[in-house]
């Protein structure tokens, strides 16, 4: 039997366990199909094997007033997308396939590459993400949990 919708705000902290991603900020949007996440670089390059991957890297930091650590992931590429960004130009972004929690829910998820820098979050996820698994409230904010510093560091408005 499939489990309950729970209800979310219109932001929500997330996990990315396979990134080593803890409590990222992210925006919750259903105008987006696809999830994106902020990395500051990205190197695509095959494997010894054929797999086409890419090579990115982000900032994280691990207690809050810490200096940020950059960490590198290499990570299987899911495919190449055209994507309407949000100032209204299209980019071709590189996808990965990765597990996303929100709430008491985890799935796996596609999630577009890009650098997120100049957005105030540097996770969104998408609807795809959220198909029939969640309830948005857009009055509320946070409702699975608070944190005081984000560890994925980016240079957005905070």
């Amino acid at each position: 039997m499939p489990k309950s919708k729970i209800r979310i705000g219109w932001r929500e902290y997330v996990d990315l366990p396979d990134l080593g991603l803890e409590h990222i900020p992210a925006k919750i949007d259903t105008g987006a199909r696809t999830s994106a996440l902020h990395v500051d670089s990205i190197k695509p390059f095959e494997a010894e094997d054929g797999t086409e991957m890419v090579r990115v890297s982000f900032r994280i930091r691990h207690n809050p007033g810490e200096k940020p650590e950059r960490v590198h992931r290499e990570l299987p590429v899911a495919g190449l997308r055209k994507v309407m960004s949000s100032n209204g130009t299209y980019e071709d972004r590189w996808v990965i396939r990765t597990v996303l929690e929100l709430g008491d829910r985890k799935r796996a998820a596609n999630f577009t590459l890009t650098n997120r820098g100049s957005m105030r979050y540097p996770i969104l996820v998408g609807r795809s993400a959220m198909r029939s698994r969640y309830e948005i409230d857009p009055s509320k904010s946070f409702l699975h949990g608070k944190r005081e510093a984000e560890p994925l560091v980016h240079s957005g408005n905070q």
